[in-house]
């Protein structure tokens, strides 16, 4: 769909110029086109501003391993090592891998999304997009950019499951038992919200025409979602829509599927069968929907609201059966996974603005390039040094990154 690279760099690595080039083909039909754009050239343009294979290796920050035969490539820079450890809840962290599938535009210039899968830097298209804090930290590393960690904390893959999480296998005992409930799944098809609950999916659980690479089935040829090293995931996907939105299973922008659910820019995903039928005969299949919610920090639970009732749900992960009047069930995520953000915010440009809204302080630079704090600053980068033509997605964007 789109395509970029990086054409000069100064002495010290630095990207000074590049060019995205973009599929003449691509359709700006869809009701949600713009939000799809706008990633779109988020992604493409970090390439170009240091998320590169070539800025990896001359900044020495790649080391590899060799794991069951085959050698994996990590990123291993200071910050991204300090944050990871913080996301992950895992103090023995080396390294965050790098894709090792694909061809030259894939492997080696992107995230592994076995450890990564929703941020805007992993190899291919997911339904739910955000920018994780360890992403922020690599381009601070490269001592190139100054960073506002304003993503509002929406990426929630991993977080706080502890090292098991990127030691272990995602699922066990042919695929009926895993360790990280919010993350990968059981039931083929079945109903699975994503792990940062933006978004409505499915249990996306395949049978390949070949045998996949990484195996978790007694049968070989089945798998998960195959740049996450086959592990099963939630995923989205509607053919039915795609002509009318880019995002149709978004809690914040996509369409609105079964009665009771509302999209909107307080709601997130939740896993019910949620229904005022009183007859008991009948039992409603649990679905992914998506609900408003409200966090309660004090006492760190949340209310869910459904039609015109609230269902309060606890701060630990749990299934609620027939609340509130209701026949049926609601799986409540851990408060700390649906309300972990300071600010709230459900999309990945909302909560950029709110937090650059929300937060005055942040940093500004003298004529010696000496790092002071003022409330008072203005976020506006220095522009002479953008290497980039596309100044739209940039106001954005460098509203938590800035050119030192």
């Amino acid at each position: 769909m789109a395509l970029s690279w990086i054409c000069l760099s100064a002495n010290n690595f630095r990207p000074t110029v590049g060019v995205v080039e973009i599929n003449p083909d691509f359709s700006l039909y869809q009701i949600d086109a713009n939000y799809s754009m706008k990633y779109l050239l988020l992604h493409e343009i970090s390439h170009i501003l240091g998320f590169s294979r070539f800025v990896f290796q001359n900044l020495n920050f790649i080391y590899s391993e060799t794991v069951n035969g085959e050698e994996i490539f990590y990123i291993n820079s200071t910050k991204v090592i300090e944050k990871a450890k913080i996301h992950f809840n895992c103090e023995n962290i080396k390294g965050i891998a790098l894709e090792n599938q694909g061809g030259d535009g894939s492997a080696g210039s992107h995230w592994e999304a076995r450890y990564m899968l929703g941020d805007y830097m992993i190899s291919t298209d997911y339904p739910e997009v955000v920018i994780s804090d360890i992403t922020l930290a690599y381009f601070e590393d490269t001592g190139f950019y100054k960073v506002n960690y304003y993503s509002g904390g929406l990426f929630r893959f991993g977080k706080n499951q502890g090292c098991a999480f990127l030691e272990e296998k995602c699922v066990k005992d042919n695929g009926k038992s895993t360790s990280f409930t919010n993350d990968f799944c059981l039931e083929e098809y079945g109903p699975f919200c994503g792990s940062s609950h933006i978004s409505r999916g499915f249990c996306l659980i395949l049978e390949y025409s070949e045998k996949v690479e990484v195996n978790h089935y007694e049968n070989e040829l089945m798998g998960g979602l195959d740049v996450a090293d086959y592990c099963p995931v939630s995923y989205a996907y509607d053919e039915d829509l795609y002509d009318y939105y880019v995002f149709p299973s978004n809690c914040y922008f996509g369409f609105n599927y079964l009665e009771g659910e509302e999209i909107g820019d307080k709601s997130l995903c939740f896993e019910s069968s949620l229904t005022l039928n009183k007859d008991t005969s009948t039992d409603n299949n649990v679905e992914s929907m998506c609900y408003r919610l409200e966090c309660d920090k004090n006492n760190k639970v949340f209310n869910v609201y459904v039609n015109d009732s609230i269902i309060n749900c606890p701060g630990n992960e749990t299934i609620l059966q027939d609340p509130n009047g209701f026949k049926g069930q609601i799986k409540c995520p851990d408060y700390n996974i649906v309300c972990s953000s300071k600010t709230w915010c459900n999309e990945l440009f909302d909560c950029i603005n709110k937090k650059s809204e929300a937060d005055p302080e942040t940093f500004y630079y003298n004529k010696n390039n000496e790092e002071k704090d003022d409330s008072n600053s203005n976020l506006k980068p220095n522009t002479l040094a953008i290497p980039l033509v596309f100044i739209v997605i940039l106001t954005t964007f460098l509203l938590f990154l800035k050119v030192i």
